[in-house]
């Protein structure tokens, strides 16, 4: 149903709309109007079949907030130039909101879904048990129990939205099931789709002395109530106990034994025979209606047990302890936990006797409550809810302190007679005997349970037919029916052990597709010890008497510990007791893991202990380091098991850091972090206490405690920061791949030795620069003097190190070499290209360096791909336009590439296909050039805030300065705009911002100021000046720089981003506090900070971090005028991410209206509440008044000081919206108090209305204390002037019938929050609570117990056998003539003037709501009323 080729209803004829311009903006109007959720996807295509009539709507530009589709805007109906097969379509997130109406319990009742702002019914006539199933789930009703097509839940009114509703069963939610369209059908009343599900009546036990007892509670309209206690029994107490898997009851105490509750009684006379599955299904008086008060309340006191399971163990029978309680699994506290509580845990679980209990995190951190504390069992109870304990939920626990146990295990399990160990005939062991399984039911989902159980992966086959053999004794199981999931063979549902008429060629077996898990254990490192492996929940021994080098290798594989290097068959890593799972394994050595060698069966062996199988692999277990500032630093991580897990940081040192620096290449450590300095982890802990003495040759030549087994918890990590690679960089060559060559050491760049140098050494270089290989390598001063350090000297490589540190050479420092002795080299790539007497820096014609010339390209195959890499190349975003015919002059010398074949990808010129270089027969009028996009990234560094400092642009993938002796206003209004800075406040041209080193890119700048970017203007080449360090461009811009919240609960919190470089990145939250976000709201126009976040409240984001250490005083105009890092230089992680919550939008309200939604309109600025200029005002801005008032649309916009003069200030001028905005600060506007107005020209506005308004708390749907919704929150109304006229228009709205009664005290509950309206005066005959005269918004004199309320007559039914139509139905019905109303209410007479003009509005304004119509006339004639009894 929430799905489709989308079509809309023109002329009265439903035809298609185009989809050449539709996008998930028009899809997600549609989802909205359909009550569909949001749109998943969107198609412009057949998918959805073809069509055939009109093709109504093309073009149609949606920004995805408009309220239907026809307010977007769109080519006129049916002007298009699109085809058959250009469909728009759109699928749906859904789902369709579903109720079940007048059933017995909540759980059952007639099926109604949500369309078109309307509850409406389903036909009955293809409804099934699937569908039943359907709409059970949705409602967290279990499945169905039945499904009728019938008035089995009362007769119904309104519209019949479904018909033809063909589910499988297996939907999410029912608008995923075929059906007709929406209200397409030809069904009749009384055909009606009726459900009764499964599911039970929430309720639960309160201030027992233990889980399973204490007072009875339910859960009905969203809040618990008690039972009434004077007709409880027995057999209530059966039901309760049952539905809480709490046994039976025990005793039915009807006093106040578990203490007194206050709020609603909701049940009275509950009389059950005790078979009922919950307690709605037995009978008792209306919810709410009893005359019980508090101390009569229904109690019980179950036999039990409380459910229990077991979490993150090893296995299905260990793990942290938990119960379930109030409907939700929370832990029990571990400081009273002994063996005595795990064996009753183990026991209820079928989990055996406890072997081990724990109280720490063993198993993981958990979440959520903590149930229980002080847990005292002598170890025979049935269950843990028969054990003493604290009350529920009350301890002094921390997380952290978790009862844990591994028990002894599930019913056994083995597989027999397999060509491996993860193969063959199923065995269960039950009454201490090994039986087979019949197959007649055994399928792949049982399968996947013997192998999950077995730790042999899942099942790749089942078999039948005794296909590994028949065997002889019990066939313990047969009717096996798993889904796949249980944790063992026996939790799947079967026929009693023993029962079943199978014979023995009916056996199953199974063929999984393994490894069985294997480890080493008690080794001197991480791949050496006593091989184990996982058998039926439990590691053990294998037997060595014919293991070998192949087996050895096969084990030293799976672990990624290198091939093995000895195997043993004795004691040599320890004695253990236990199982000797295999004996016999005869491996090839190539197998993918040790259960797919052949073997004896499992457990089957001749071998004693101390014939154990024993190996020690090679190494080295690969080492990673993850999220580290380089290469070589970060969070130290491990491979085992084909996974990446974390070391713990315990037993971490420099001597450990040493030897992962050095498996790295990366020279030694300068420092081991523990913590999370880099970084949270998920999933294992691999290894903890390990102790190197920091000569080892890898990380698993450490002793450490064996694989996974530790105490640590996620922030423990180990860390190092290696010392390499050392840095090296060329310096002053003729391109970015040639120069001297410069290593970076003790935080100083110095100078290489060229005594030794040669084209290995080069080659090295070359390669760690990603420059190719070395062309040339020299020794002399090619490249420029240096000063400094000289920091090698004799360096010796082979050419294939990874690194130049990685070379012999001579100790730091240690050297007889003078200055002019560099070490230097030309490496072969990416060849120089530059572009020549172009308008700016990022155009002109095409030249590459080759042979020490620079020479031009030939245009004849030059394309916009080439031009793409010549841009990308020179930092200059894209090509534009490539150009032919010598456009930027004709060149004397070498025409060096002809034949240019670019695919537009490429990272250099160079690695194009091309003709050799200098083969040609082109002229210099043909020469090629380009015009890029730009922009040449720049940046301003060293400012007193974001938006100043020195001016740096990037090329040749360096950065540097700009020259300041033609540096201008104009050049820096072009950097700011660039920096989305605003305009330049302020010019400079000296080290204001810092001293630099390195090249200076430009000179001569001169820009008119109008440019996009920096390139644009026009310049001397690159590097091509005459300008000293110290004349550096700087410049200082107004900001600010944009700011936005995302992901919050209003446009006025969220996660802070900022724009820059022309991308949206977040705000690290480490030195986030609430003068920055006081800023941020300030900027946004949404009042002061109320709270300020720096984790992941607003969700993950991707991209750029741009500010770091933002330290704002809170009074700065603009977050920019803050001090921060460098723009995208922070060591945050996502995650860190500064956040607001701010008390904005700005207040909006409307005053001297003749009710409560119209008035003039004034906005609060500057703590003053203050006018609007109405010449620019308009129906969108009305409408967005109006919305944000809660009243529905605007009908009229009046200005001229419509609803009278006022003083003060004249806030807003000029406002525009487009009537889609949230609020009305978020249109555009003149600056706030900036305008030539006066008080004569006031802006005012006519909502629709209504308000919407709600009983609550009364004794039934059409009783209550009165609250409307105003500023998104539901408020009272102040009972002072409430009088019956009032609690008359309020139930004609509800649909209640008339006031029977009128309140002004707490009838109806106390409650909190503003009281919105006071003074309230209506004389009854307004269509809405908003229309009658009050006081403005929140001005009262009322205190909380002054409420209205009010309890009217009851539901009104329709006119037997007439149509009741709504604004939904007369958009659907196009009518021209007269229509006529039967309204259905008091008696009118002609002598009621004002009843009559209010109906007549009242039509006018429904009619003329709808889209394309026009109302001529409308008379209301009460001399044709009903007659009573008609």
């Amino acid at each position: 149903m929430c799905s489709g080729r989308v079509e809309v209803y023109h002329n009265s004829t439903w035809s298609t709309v185009c989809g050449t311009s539709w996008d998930i903006n028009a899809g997600n109007v549609v989802c909205r109007v359909l009550n569909c959720g949001t749109a998943r996807s969107v198609t412009t295509a057949a998918s959805y079949g073809e069509a055939t009539g009109n093709i109504w709507l093309d073009g149609v530009k949606c920004n995805g907030t408009e309220r239907a589709l026809d307010q977007c805007p769109a080519s006129p109906w049916g002007v298009n130039n699109c085809t058959r097969g250009e469909y728009a379509g759109v699928s749906c997130s859904g789902p369709v909101p579903v109720r079940l109406v007048n059933g017995n319990n909540m759980c059952s009742g007639r099926v109604e879904v949500y369309h078109n702002s309307t509850w409406g019914i389903v036909c009955g006539r293809s409804w099934d048990i699937n569908a039943g199933n359907v709409v059970c789930r949705v409602l967290n009703c279990g499945p169905a129990r039945s499904v009728t097509t019938a008035v089995s839940y009362g007769e119904a009114t309104g519209n019949i939205w479904l018909d033809g509703v063909k589910c499988n069963g297996t939907e999410p939610a029912l608008d995923q099931c075929p059906a007709s369209p929406w209200g397409v059908n030809n069904c009749t009343r009384g055909e009606y789709a009726v459900v009764s599900c499964s599911d039970l009546l929430p309720v639960r036990l309160v201030n027992g002395n233990n889980m399973c007892s204490g007072r009875v509670e339910v859960y009905h309209n969203s809040t618990w109530g008690t039972v009434c206690n004077r007709s409880w029994d027995i057999n209530a107490g059966n039901v309760i106990c049952r539905v809480l898997n709490c046994g039976t009851a025990r005793s039915v105490p009807t006093a106040v034994s578990y203490g007194e509750a206050t709020g609603n009684i909701w049940l009275d006379e509950v009389t059950c025979n005790g078979t009922e599955p919950a307690l709605d299904q037995c009978p008792a008086s209306p919810w709410g209606v009893n005359n019980c008060t508090h101390g009569e309340y229904a109690e019980v006191y179950c036999s039990g047990p409380v459910p229990v399971r077991l979490v993150n163990g090893n296995n299905m029978c260990s793990g942290r302890v938990e119960v379930y309680h109030n409907s939700t699994w929370g832990t029990v506290c571990g400081r009273s936990w002994d063996i005595n509580a795990g064996n009753v845990v183990c026991r209820v679980l079928n989990c055996g006797p406890a072997r081990l209990v724990t109280t720490a995190v063993s198993n993981g951190e958990a979440t959520g409550n903590i149930w229980l504390d002080g847990v005292k069992c002598n170890g025979t109870e049935p269950a843990l809810d028969q054990c003493p304990a604290s009350p529920w939920r009350v301890n002094n626990c921390t997380h952290g302190e978790y009862a844990e146990v591994s028990c002894s295990g599930p019913v056994p399990v083995r597989l027999v007679n397999g060509n491996n160990m993860c193969s063959g005939r199923v065995e269960v062991y039950h009454n201490s005997t090994w039986g087979t399984l019949c197959s007649r039911s055994f399928d792949i989902n049982a399968g996947n349970v013997v192998c999950r159980v077995l730790n042999c992966g899942t099942a790749r086959l089942v078999t039948t037919g005794a296909f590994y053999g028949e065997s002889t004794g019990n066939i313990w199981l047969n009717g096996l029916k798993c889904n796949g999931s249980e944790p063992a063979l026996d939790q799947c549902y079967a026929s009693p052990w023993g029962v079943n008429n199978c014979n023995h060629s009916e056996e199953a077996g199974v063929s999984c597709s393994g490894p069985v898990p294997v480890r080493l254990v008690n080794g001197n490192n991480m791949c050496s010890g006593r091989v184990e492996v996982y058998h039926n929940s439990t590691w053990s021994t294998v037997c060595g008497k014919s293991w070998d080098i192949k087996a050895g290798n096969v084990v030293c594989r799976v672990l990624n510990c290198g091939p093995a290097r000895l195997v043993t068959t004795a004691v040599s890593n320890g004695v253990v007791t236990g199982n000797i799972w295999l004996e016999g394994v005869k491996c090839n050595g190539t197998e993918p893991a040790l259960d797919q060698c052949p073997a004896s069966p499992w457990k089957v062996n001749n071998c004693t202990h101390g014939e154990y199988a024993e190996v020690s692999c090679s190494g080295p277990v690969p080492v990673r380091l993850v999220n580290g500032n380089n290469m070589c630093s970060g969070r130290v991580e491990v491979y085992h098991n084909s996974t990446w897990g974390t070391v713990c940081g315990r037993s971490w040192d420099i001597h450990a850091g040493n030897v992962v620096c050095r498996v790295l290449n990366c020279g030694t450590a300068r420092s081991v972090p523990t913590g999370a300095f880099y970084g949270e982890a998920t999933g294992n802990i691999w290894l903890d206490g390990v102790n190197c003495n920091g000569t080892e040759p890898a990380l698993d030549q450490c002793p450490a405690s064996p694989w996974r087994v530790n105490n640590c918890t996620h922030g423990e990590y180990a860390g190092v920061s290696c010392s390499g690679p050392v840095p090296v960089r060329l310096v002053n060559g003729n391109n970015m791949c040639s120069g001297r060559v410069e290593v970076y050491h003790n935080s100083t760049w110095g100078t290489v030795c060229g005594r030794s140098w040669d084209i290995n050494a080069g080659n090295v270089v070359c390669r760690v620069l990603n420059c190719g290989m070395a062309r040339l390598v020299t020794t002399a001063v090619s490249s420029g003097e240096a000063t400094g350090n000289i920091w090698l000297d004799g360096v010796k490589c082979n050419g294939t190190e990874p690194a130049l540190d990685q070379c012999t050479a001579s100790p730091w420092g240690v050297n007889n070499c003078t200055h002019g002795e560099y070490a230097e080299v030309s490496c072969s790539g990416p060849v120089p290209v530059r572009l020549v007497n172009g308008n700016n820096m990022c155009s002109g014609r095409v030249e590459v360096y080759h042979n020490s010339t620079w020479g031009t390209v030939c245009s004849r195959s030059f394309d916009i791909n080439a031009g793409n890499v010549v841009c990308r190349v020179l930092n200059c975003g894209t090509a534009r336009l490539v150009t032919t015919g010598a456009f930027y002059g004709e060149s004397t010398g070498n025409i060096w590439l002809n034949g240019l074949k670019c695919n537009g990808s490429e990272p250099a010129l160079d690695q194009c296909y091309a003709s050799p270089w200098g083969v040609n027969n082109c002229n210099h009028s043909e020469e090629a050039g380009v015009s890029c996009s730009g922009p040449v990234p720049v940046r301003l560094v060293n400012g007193n805030n974001m938006c100043s400092g020195r001016v740096d642009v990037y090329h040749n993938s360096t950065w540097s300065t700009v020259c300041g002796k033609s540096w201008d206003i104009k050049a820096g209004n072009v950097v700011c705009r660039v920096l989305n800075c605003g305009t330049a406040r302020l010019v400079t041209t000296a080290v204001s911002n810092g001293v630099a080193t390195g090249n200076i890119w430009l000179e001569g700048v001169k820009c008119n100021g109008t440019e996009r970017a920096l390139d644009q203007c026009p310049a001397s080449p690159w590097k091509v000046n005459n300008c000293t360090h110290g004349e550096f461009a700087e410049v200082s811009c107004s900001g600010p720089v944009p700011v936005r919240l995302v992901n919050g609960n209003n446009m006025c919190s969220g996660r802070v981003e900022v724009y820059h470089n022309s991308t949206w990145g977040t705000v690290c939250g480490r030195s986030w506090d609430i003068n920055a976000g006081n800023v941020v709201c300030r900027v946004l126009k949404c009042g002061t900070a109320r709270s300020v976040t720096t984790a992941v409240s607003y969700g993950e984001a991707t991209g750029n971090i741009w500010l770091d250490g933002v330290t704002c005083n809170g009074t700065e105009p603009a977050l920019d005028q803050c001090p921060a890092g460098p723009w995208g230089v922070n060591n945050c992680t996502h995650g860190e991410y500064a956040g607001v919550s701010c008390s904005g939008p700005v207040p909006v309200r409307l005053v001297n209206g003749n009710n409560m939604c119209s008035g003039r309109v004034e906005v609060y600025h500057n703590s003053t509440w203050g006018t609007v200029c109405g010449r620019s005002w308009d129906i969108n801005a009305g409408n967005v008044v109006c919305r944000v008032l809660n009243c529905g649309t605007a009908q009229t916009v009046p200005t001229g000081a419509f609803y009278g003069e006022t003083t003060g200030n004249i806030w807003l001028d000029g406002v525009k919206c487009n009537g889609t905005e949230p609020a009305l600060d978020q249109c555009p506007a003149s600056p706030w108090g900036v305008n030539d107005c006066i008080h004569s020209e006031d802006a005012g506005v006519s909502c629709s209305g209504p308000v919407p308004v709600r009983l609550v708390n009364g004794t039934n749907m059409c009783s209550g204390r009165v609250e409307v919704y105003h500023n998104s929150t539901w408020v009272t109304v102040c009972g002072k002037s409430w009088d019956i006229n009032a609690g008359n228009v309020v139930c004609r709205v509800l649909n209640c019938g008339t006031a029977r009664l009128v309140t002004k005290a707490v009838s109806n509950g106390e409650a909190t929050g503003n009281i919105w309206l006071g003074e309230v005066m209506c004389n009854g005959t307004e269509p809405a609570l908003d229309q009658c005269p009050a006081r403005p918004w929140i001005v009262n004199n009322c205190i909380h117990g002054e409420y209205a309320g009010v309890s009217c007559s009851g539901r009104i039914k329709n006119l037997a056998q007439k149509r009741c139509f709504t604004d939904t139905d007369l958009q659907k019905t196009r009518v021209a003539g007269m229509i006529e109303f039967t309204l259905v209410g008091s008696e009118l007479y002609p002598s009621d003037p004002e009843v009559t003009e209010a109906l007549e509005q009242l039509i006018n304004s429904l009619l003329s709501s709808i889209p394309g119509n026009r109302v001529l006339d409308s008379q209301v004639n009460p001399e044709r009323r009903r007659k009573r009894g008609a």
